[in-house]
């Protein structure tokens, strides 16, 4: 692991394009702290966050008094995060702790233990176009793969882009658990199968 090195490459590539949008681990001390690192891939964010970062976005949300005040759509993808994140960090069977998914994230920092890095390094749209996030993948596939290893996680979560670089996975699993699900923004799967099916794989 090293973050410093990670900045590095992040700070290079907006050299190049003034569009990028940061991403990686939402808080050093935390993930540096982690007996287990959980990296999120996704697809992208779908506009501009907070100067242009998205480890300022969760922050903040998971500052905030009310997170829905930074950004009130934050649920629609990390809501599910922070459930499948919070029962793979404490070994835990679904129940009513992720009734509450407000209190993880403010109580238990859940945003800032985990690390999210989207394939498309510039902001999308509200829907994802298939054919511009493969083009993505391929152009950043270098900083994508320098990312992994420089976080160094120990669960990498491929949310809904398992299709586009599964193919890749010799590249960075490394001994590491790689989940391939839908992303979580996804609405066909009830939460509790989406997290129960990940914790399947995770203690294979």
């Amino acid at each position: 692991m090293n973050l410093k090195e990670h900045e590095k490459v992040l700070e290079e590539l907006r050299e190049q394009d003034s569009n990028i949008v940061f991403d990686g681990a939402v808080n050093n001390d935390l993930w540096a702290d982690s007996k287990t690192r959980i990296l999120w891939v996704l697809k992208e964010t779908n506009e501009f966050p907070k100067d242009k970062d998205l480890r300022v976005l969760l922050r903040e949300i998971s500052n905030a008094p009310n997170p829905n005040s930074v950004y009130n759509r934050w649920k629609a993808t990390y809501g599910l995060v922070v459930k499948v994140s919070h029962g793979l960090l404490n070994s835990l069977k679904w129940g009513e702790w992720a009734d509450d998914v407000d209190t993880l994230v403010k109580n238990e920092k859940i945003l800032e233990k985990i690390a999210v890095i989207n394939v498309n390094k510039r902001a999308g749209a509200a829907k994802s176009d298939a054919r511009k996030l493969k083009e993505a993948a391929e152009e950043f596939k270098a900083t994508l793969l320098q990312q992994i290893e420089l976080l160094d996680p120990h669960i990498i979560v491929l949310g809904g882009v398992g299709d586009i670089i599964s193919e890749w996975i010799p590249e960075f699993a490394k001994g590491r658990k790689i989940i391939i699900t839908d992303h979580p923004g996804q609405r066909s799967i009830n939460h509790k199968e989406y997290y129960e099916s990940i914790r399947e794989e995770v203690s294979k």
